[in-house]
């Protein structure tokens, strides 16, 4: 297993299904896959495909074979019934994770570069108290404190969306990290903005290999 696969894996609990792939050149796609991205560039091309085969074999782990995998007028994965997932890529890497619905309602997964979070773009997504936060803390080996925030903020609210329907600016969500930054919490700060299944509150997991940045989120079913 790669040390991507490796810091992946640990972002999930056991019931969800989480791989890494690798952009190449196009793999195969449903026929209806295709004409999404018939009018695309080479790297759309290649991150689409990859991100599908990718999903099809975390989807086949699930006992779901053969599915071609649309998206709807927002642009969001229409999974099958009964599956909940998350896809992300960045340069020289996909990622994507399935699980049933049931004890999971949502789930959101992103992918960066290991690469330190321009000055200018850390200002534009952390809040001030973020900022403050993590200047008390010291950066954890390998990665900086902007680059996790900003790829919390992007796995929290790809758990959030397709449950709210509702956009959010980076200003409406603070991350909260531990010390180790192994763990965080996404909190929503908009008061109009509606909660994702009785959540507000999100719970993630944050891991790195050499090259790349992975968070994960997972919002589980409010107890009956």
């Amino acid at each position: 297993m790669s040390e991507a696969a490796r810091a992946l894996r640990a972002l999930f609990p056991e019931p969800v299904v989480a791989l890494t792939a690798a952009e190449g050149r196009d793999a195969w796609l449903h026929p209806e896959e295709a004409a999404c991205i018939v009018r695309a560039g080479a790297k759309r091309r290649r991150e689409f495909s990859a991100g599908r085969s990718a999903a099809r074999r975390a989807l086949a782990q699930l006992g779901v074979a053969d599915f071609a995998l649309l998206a709807d007028a927002d642009r969001v994965p229409r999974w099958p019934e009964g599956v909940v997932g998350s896809i992300s890529h960045c340069d020289g890497c996909c990622a994507v994770a399935v699980a049933r619905r049931g004890p999971i309602l949502s789930l959101g997964l992103d992918v960066e570069r290991a690469e330190p979070l321009e000055d200018e773009l850390a200002a534009r997504i952390c809040t001030p108290r973020e900022r403050e936060r993590t200047r008390a803390l010291a950066p954890p080996a390998g990665v900086d404190w902007g680059k996790l925030v900003f790829s919390a903020k992007e796995s929290a609210y790809k758990c959030y969306f397709p449950l709210a329907r509702t956009m959010l600016g980076f200003q409406d969500m603070e991350i909260e990290f531990s010390p180790d930054a192994s763990r965080f919490n996404a909190r929503l700060l908009l008061e109009s903005a509606p909660d994702a299944g009785g959540a507000r509150r999100f719970e993630g997991r944050a891991a790195w290999s050499r090259d790349f940045v992975f968070t994960g989120v997972v919002l589980g079913a409010p107890p009956p």
